[in-house]
């Protein structure tokens, strides 16, 4: 399947354009079968919270493929999609293995053909599901994870930021993906939480929120209704404006400050009791404007009071109960430490991540993955005979800013090569202040 509308000398000059160049099917008698021919949508899915990808690969089949091959459910496909940009002629494609986990969907359309979608994983993703670690371990968190990957899962990863506090313990018959995410559960860099995630572009990457936080931003992306250049101007500017215009916007507002309190956003309290000396202690956390954000202003200010006191210091709403044995392991920390210094901050990075929630339609980007961070200027609502235009007099200042992309849907079908991004933010860029009386 390709879609070839608008191709000049084998350069793209839409993203909407995308070739499938390898669509290989491994049986289980060795063999390899193309079935480019076969596929009419494919959609590739990350997530900054999955720890693997998922593809759906929809075929019309009128080959009898599945009864041909003796399809089993555990076949290999090697995918290949790509094409060339006409703005810097670079090849950029998506190269996957993945290994077929369930065929859904299966119907006849027509008496001559079957139609059904391949729903295929990451191979370490179906490995994880016939291992169990029991074994102990003694090493940092980033460390550890990257051993699970490349020992047990057979895969490789991108470790972009190494731990530095080694602990040790007992993995309690997990499965690795599920070792992964309880050792990510008390990881934690400068109070920030760790992700362990997968991208078509990247592969497996282990980073922190505050590494994140430090990357340039990939792109600015508006929703003006207007283009400023057309076919008959240059190519090049047409096809990146063409990829930085938002098709459509859904955006969850969660300013309610009701659920956020609660989760501990703003304020909570740690409970700890170490049964190896017998003592228990307290901490308390508060936000404030030293929290790393994506934006300069914070979801709350000191005009936000309940019973007149402000949100912030509220600090009993959500509480934390750990339970520590010091003397589990001679000079060498337990699973358990690192969460002393720093689980009421990570998790309140986590929940004011949420504040505003935005799912994007964009044209096709080979580039852009789950983790990066893009300037979204949205025009606010204006009277109809305005002119509509764009600047900082037209702009919506709840949402406008920067934004951290949490998942991408990668979708090629005969409509071409699109994508839906799920933003979230933490700030604002202008302050929660509404108009004074004079």
């Amino acid at each position: 399947m390709s879609n070839f509308n608008t191709i000049v000398n084998g350069l793209a000059t839409s993203p909407k354009v995308f070739e499938i160049t390898k669509a290989l099917l491994h049986t289980n008698i060795e063999t390899e079968v193309d079935i480019s021919e076969l596929i009419r949508d494919i959609k590739i899915v990350e997530s900054l919270y999955n720890s693997g990808l998922t593809v759906s690969i929809f075929c019309l089949d009128s080959t009898g493929l599945i009864d041909y091959l003796k399809i089993a459910g555990n076949e290999k496909i090697e995918l290949v999609i790509e094409r060339r940009d006409i703005t810097d002629q670079k090849r950029k494609k998506f190269e996957l293995e993945v290994y077929l986990a369930e065929i859904k969907d299966y119907s006849a359309p027509r008496p001559s053909s079957k139609a059904y979608t391949l729903y295929c994983v990451s191979k370490h993703v179906y490995l994880n599901n016939v291992l169990v670690l029991t074994n102990s371990f003694d090493n940092t968190p980033s460390n550890l994870i990257r051993s699970i990957v490349t020992k047990n899962l057979a895969s490789e990863i991108d470790i972009r930021n190494p731990s530095t506090s080694p602990i040790k313990g007992i993995y309690p018959r997990l499965r690795p993906l599920s070792a992964i995410a309880w050792l990510l559960r008390n990881s934690f860099e400068d109070g920030t939480p760790n992700f362990f995630y997968e991208t078509a572009k990247s592969g497996l990457i282990f980073d922190s929120y505050k590494k994140i936080l430090a990357k340039d931003v990939y792109d600015t992306y508006d929703n003006h209704p207007n283009f400023k250049f057309t076919a008959k101007d240059e190519l090049e500017e047409l096809f990146d404006e063409e990829r930085k215009k938002i098709r459509k916007i859904n955006s969850n507002l969660n300013l309610s400050k009701f659920k956020a309190s609660e989760k501990g956003a703003f304020g909570s309290t740690l409970h700890t009791i170490d049964v190896y000396n017998k003592t228990i202690a307290q901490k308390e956390y508060k936000y404030s404007d030293s929290l790393e954000k994506l934006n300069q202003f914070p979801p709350i200010n000191d005009k936000i009071k309940l019973n007149d006191v402000n949100i912030s210091d509220y600090k009993t709403g959500k509480n934390y109960f750990i339970s520590y044995n010091s003397g589990a392991f001679n000079g060498f920390k337990n699973y358990h430490a690192p969460t002393d210094q720093s689980i009421l901050k990570a998790e309140a990075y986590h929940h004011n991540l949420d504040t505003i929630i935005q799912d994007l339609v964009l044209p096709g980007d080979f580039e852009i993955e789950s983790g990066d961070i893009i300037d979204l200027d949205i025009l606010r609502t204006a009277d109809v005979t305005d002119e509509i235009r764009g600047g900082d007099d037209f702009k919506d200042n709840i949402l406008s800013g920067k934004h951290l992309i949490t998942g991408i849907v990668h979708h090629f079908s005969k409509e071409g090569y699109g994508i839906r991004v799920k933003t979230k933010k933490d700030s604002f860029i202008k302050k929660l202040e509404g108009i004074k009386r004079k």
